[in-house]
Formats: structure tokens, C-alpha cells, sequence
């Protein structure tokens, strides 16, 4: 259930913040780092390097992510800008740079988040999905608290659909098609 999913990630921070950890690496199971399928080690599995260097560079940067997309429906990117109205919106395919860009949600689905950041978070971290969901609220928190939410765009991973079909960019618009 969602409970248990606050739950586990809630646990998970607090096993970060007791073993004093400087990041938190928040990868959920149905992504694909080399959804390209190639031969032997390539520079997609240095994906997490990248985001510690941007990490480093940077010191306000509360949360770096990842491009991924939806699996399903439009097959939308899985970042966000806040609209004038305060809302927010899926971002489109014209907005991503393929480089690190500031953005107002970067997907839960994989996410490295700044232990310093949360820890000045009020907790729960993780709380039940209301007016929005988990990925928001804690990007909305991490920003509230002065820090920056950033996407390397430039690092796409691919998304397993419910019949275990991997969106990508390749596949996406056959995908939307059929949805």
C-alpha cells in the first residue's frame, strides 16, 4: 500500500541520517539504467558519479535527478515547473535541455537528495499523498527550505511499462499511441 511506501521511505532516510550519510540515493525498482542494451560497461552506469559531481559543485542544490518519463498515458517527462498560479505542470519535451536545469519537481523515481537538506526538512519526509504527490511535496519542502531541485537531462532512464515494456525516448510515441 501507499502507508507502507511512506513507511519504507521514511525508514530509509532515518537509516541515512544515523549512519551519517552525506546523500541518499532514492532509485525505484522499475527503472533501466542501460535501456540501450549495450555490450559491456558504457557511460550509462556512471550516472550516479554525475550526480554527485553536480552535488558537489554546487552546495545549495538540495535534490539532483534524472530524465525518465511516464509509462503510460501521454508518456510525459517526469519533471515539473510551477505555474504562475502556484501549481504545477509536466514539463515539455521543448523545455528539456539535455544538460542540468532547475526545475520545481524532479521525479521520485530517481532522485539524490542532500542529506544536509533533509534533515532541516520538518518529518515526516515522506507523507501521504493529499493535494499532491510524494515527489512534489518533498521537492516543495527542499525549496521552501532555500535549496535548489535540479534534473541532469542529459541522463535518461528508461521506465518499465506494467507489461514489462521499457518507455524510452524511442518508444514513447508508440507507446502514447497505443495508450
Amino acid at each position: 500500500t501507499k502507508t507502507e511506501q511512506f513507511r519504507a521511505r521514511n525508514a530509509i532516510f532515518t537509516g541515512a541520517a544515523q549512519m551519517n550519510c552525506d546523500y541518499l540515493l532514492m532509485l525505484d525498482d522499475d527503472h533501466v539504467i542501460d535501456w540501450k542494451e549495450t555490450q559491456g560497461p558504457n557511460d550509462q552506469y556512471d550516472f550516479l558519479r554525475k550526480l554527485i559531481n553536480h552535488m558537489d559543485s554546487d552546495p545549495k542544490i538540495g535534490i539532483v535527478g534524472a530524465l525518465f518519463y511516464h509509462r503510460g498515458g501521454d508518456c510525459l517527462p517526469v519533471l515539473m515547473k510551477e505555474s504562475p498560479d502556484g501549481g504545477y505542470y509536466y514539463m515539455r519535451d521543448d523545455e528539456i535541455k539535455h544538460e542540468l536545469q532547475e526545475v520545481a519537481v524532479q521525479g521520485g523515481g530517481v532522485m539524490l537528495c542532500r542529506m544536509e537538506a533533509l534533515l532541516r526538512l520538518p518529518q515526516p519526509i515522506f507523507e501521504a499523498e493529499h493535494k499532491y504527490g510524494t515527489d512534489v511535496q518533498v521537492c516543495q519542502k527542499v525549496r521552501d527550505a532555500g535549496y535548489k531541485v535540479m534534473s541532469d537531462t542529459s541522463i535518461v532512464l528508461g521506465h518499465v511499462l506494467n507489461r514489462r515494456e521499457v518507455v524510452t525516448p524511442e518508444t514513447r510515441v508508440r507507446i502514447m499511441a497505443e495508450s
